[in-house]
């Protein structure tokens, strides 16, 4: 008995360790469909932060559905050249909050911006990987944030394809290997 636990503590830890490896969500219903939105953050950070204390970065873009109201966060990590999340079949739009925390001697302060990237519809269907045609890019200057998106720029097919090699290379991508990729295509030069 003793023997079999550990083996079962062995294994459940080894799976706990291989799902925390990827960033994909795995497919939770058979409707279901994942969603990509390609990003990229520029960081120059100036005298209005530097000096103050720590500084933390809370950069989150939700997906709304416009039939439920119901919205779905994801989490934006500098790291990764995209970020993901699955959505039953509806029509969506996105929005951006980036929340900025310094904490100084004094006490703290907290800025938080709002805003719509994509405030035009976008159809979800059922069983597919959406990439999304609109590119995320963006900028935190001196302790300003500016958020700018594009489907038509020329450097948008380099990180498109940097973030395509990204995804393709996360373990958790063969659960959605045999569903069809939807959106927007890396157009030829």
């Amino acid at each position: 008995m003793k023997v079999k636990m550990s083996a079962f503590f062995g294994i459940s830890t080894l799976l706990f360790l291989f799902a925390s490896c990827s960033s994909l969500p795995l497919p939770g219903t058979p409707t279901e469909s994942l969603f990509i939105l390609c990003g990229e953050l520029e960081r120059d950070l100036g005298t209005n932060v530097e000096g103050h204390g720590n500084t933390t970065e809370n950069i989150r873009v939700s997906v709304v559905n416009l039939e439920t109201g119901k919205e779905k966060d994801m989490v934006f990590y500098p790291s990764k050249s995209f970020i993901s999340t699955t959505l039953e079949p509806g029509r969506y739009a996105m929005k951006n909050t980036v929340g900025v925390t310094v904490r100084e001697k004094r006490g703290n302060w907290t800025d938080t911006r709002t805003e719509y990237i994509q405030p035009t519809p976008f159809l979800i269907e059922e069983s597919t990987v959406f990439i999304s045609p609109t590119i995320l890019r963006m900028n935190a200057r001196n302790g300003w944030y500016s958020f700018s998106s594009y489907t038509s720029m020329s450097s948008s097919n380099a990180l498109k394809k940097n973030s395509m090699e990204d995804l393709f290379d996360e373990r958790r991508f063969k659960a959605w290997e045999l569903y069809q990729i939807v959106g927007w295509e890396i157009k030829e030069e």
